[in-house]
C-alpha cells in the first residue's frame, strides 16, 4: 500500500510540474499582435532617431560652412590691406574664388539633408535607408571640408611669402 501511494504521488507530482511547464511556456511567447506593436515601436524609433540625426548634421554642416565662410571673408579683406604684397595676388584670389564656390556648393547639399532623411523615413527598411543616408551624409562632409581647406591653402600661400622671423631675441654666435 505505501509503494501503491507513492507511485501515485510520484504521477501526480510529473502530471502538475508538466501542466506547469507548459503553462510558462505560453505565457513567455507573446501574441502575434504583441509582436507587430514592438516591430511598430521599434519602426517609430529608428524613424525619429533618423529624423534628429538629420537635423543634428544640418545644424552642424551649416554652422562649419559658416565658419569657413566667416574666415574667407577676413581672409579676403587683409589681402586687400596689403599695399605690395611679396605672394601672389592672382593666385590666393583663385584660391579664395575655389573657397567661395565649395562654400556654396556645401550650402546646397546641406540643404538636400531634408529630401534624403524624408526619404529614408519612408524607405519600407529604416535601417538600410539610414545606412544608405549616412554614406550620403559622409559625402557631403567631404564637400564641406574642402571648401575649409581651399581657404587653409590660401592662407598658407600668404604666410608662405611672409616667413617668421623668430621670437624676436638676436641669435649670436660664438667663435
Amino acid at each position: 500500500m505505501n509503494q501503491s501511494k507513492q507511485l501515485l504521488a510520484a504521477g501526480l507530482l510529473a502530471l502538475t510540474a508538466s501542466v506547469g511547464l507548459v503553462n510558462s511556456v505560453s505565457a513567455q511567447l507573446p501574441s502575434a499582435d504583441t509582436r507587430q506593436n514592438i516591430r511598430d515601436t521599434k519602426s517609430m524609433t529608428v524613424k525619429e532617431r533618423i529624423k534628429e540625426f538629420g537635423d543634428r548634421l544640418a545644424l552642424r554642416l551649416n554652422a562649419s560652412l559658416d565658419r569657413a565662410e566667416n574666415l574667407r571673408l577676413r581672409v579676403v579683406d587683409r589681402v586687400g590691406q596689403f599695399q605690395d604684397p611679396k605672394f601672389d595676388k592672382a593666385l590666393v584670389d583663385a584660391k579664395l574664388k575655389e573657397a567661395a564656390d565649395a562654400i556654396a556648393a556645401g550650402k546646397v547639399k546641406v540643404a538636400t539633408i531634408a529630401a534624403e532623411v524624408a526619404k529614408a523615413q519612408a524607405a519600407a527598411n529604416p535601417t538600410t535607408a539610414l545606412a544608405d543616408l549616412r554614406t550620403t551624409v559622409k559625402g557631403i562632409i567631404k564637400d564641406v571640408r574642402t571648401a575649409h581647406q581651399k581657404v587653409v591653402e590660401a592662407i598658407i600661400m600668404i604666410k608662405s611669402a611672409y616667413p617668421s622671423t623668430g621670437s624676436g631675441q638676436a641669435t649670436t654666435t660664438t667663435p
